[in-house]
């Protein structure tokens, strides 16, 4: 990271930011170097992260907690990309369509079902 970065960002911005791309399990003391912080600084981010999803952490008996970018965080950001490319009324024709093909899915299968039983009796 650049030294504009730490500059420009708070410490909390610098520890969010490192974990949108932190996917495998990192103890505080990596997330910190990489963050440009103190651990104990990093450790309080993450924690606060964690406690509004966007961080799981996983403690464990023979190491440090190891944290990482939660799915829940991955889904949200996902669906706000989507947002940004798509018009609304396109996604909700999207949906709409997505929800006729279940249910004709769904009705198929109950035909198919008696279908198969008629013959069985």
């Amino acid at each position: 990271m650049t030294d504009e970065w730490v500059d420009e960002a708070t410490t909390f911005q610098r520890v969010r930011s490192v974990m949108r791309t932190t996917y495998d399990g990192q103890p505080a003391s990596e997330i910190a170097d990489r963050a440009r912080v103190s651990e104990t600084t990093a450790r309080k981010h993450l924690e606060d992260l964690a406690e509004s999803g966007s961080v799981e952490s996983a403690s464990s008996t023979e190491g440090p907690t190891l944290y990482t970018r939660s799915t829940e965080s991955l889904i949200l950001e996902e669906a706000s990309d989507i947002l940004e490319r798509v018009e609304t009324g396109e996604l909700v024709q999207q949906i709409v369509a997505t929800r006729i093909r279940s249910r004709d899915a769904e009705r198929n299968e109950r035909i198919r079902r008696s279908a198969v039983n008629a013959r069985s009796t």
